[in-house]
């Protein structure tokens, strides 16, 4: 008989929220584990956005009309119109910062496919290799998935979500600091912040930043 594991799981939920005649479907992810897929989504979110924007800016600029239905075409078509655009539009006004582009889109590639993993993989539950003093292990998750039709998998730690967050963050603020050396602007909630900033906090890379509207 194969030996088995025994695995500790936990999670709450708002009894404001539960109801009597309800079944709740529970994934047991720790807070923080949580939080950083939150992050990862919302980070990718802002990312598609302003490249769709920007399709319809520099089509606009270009006097283009995209593809019919463009904005319901996959990420990779989406990107790959993006790309076209930009060394159209740059190769022209802006030669240095066709390569910058180019990076862009090879960047947001290559974490793509790991955001998709995250947001809508296959969550395998397994332990993590630590027995306690009942034998039992802590949950840990491996995020399963299709890419260009081999199977991918990554683990779910904060370790890996944090550097994928981290990337993403890095990869917005590559496209609005090219955008912004254009002339451009793309109005959002968020902020570009150059990294030496952040790391005059050595221990956390805290800021605090004072928001003004120019909106009187």
């Amino acid at each position: 008989m194969p030996d088995q594991t025994t695995i500790k799981i936990e999670g709450s939920f708002k009894l404001t929220h539960l109801k009597p005649d309800a079944h709740t479907f529970l994934i047991p992810l720790k807070d923080d584990v949580a939080m950083l897929i939150g992050q990862i989504v919302v980070y990718w979110g802002a990312f598609e956005v302003r490249m769709d924007v920007m399709i319809e800016a520099i089509s606009e600029r270009l006097y283009k009309s995209p593809p019919q239905g463009w904005k319901r075409l996959a990420f990779k078509k989406r990107k790959e119109l993006f790309r076209d655009l930009m060394r159209e539009y740059t190769a022209a006004l802006f030669p240095d910062l066709t390569q910058t582009f180019d990076q862009i889109c090879g960047n947001a590639a290559d974490l793509h496919w790991r955001r998709n993993l995250v947001a809508h993989g296959y969550y395998e539950l397994g332990g993590d290799g630590e027995d306690d003093e009942a034998g039992a292990q802590g949950a840990s998750y491996t995020a399963h998935g299709e890419v260009k039709g081999k199977s991918k998998s990554l683990p779910v730690t904060p370790d890996i979500l944090e550097k994928l967050w981290h990337d993403i963050a890095h990869l917005n603020g590559a496209l609005l600091v090219a955008i912004n050396f254009m002339g451009g602007k793309v109005s959002s909630a968020g902020f570009v912040i150059p990294d030496k900033d952040l790391l005059q906090d050595q221990q956390s890379g805290n800021f605090r930043l004072l928001a003004i509207s120019d909106k009187f």
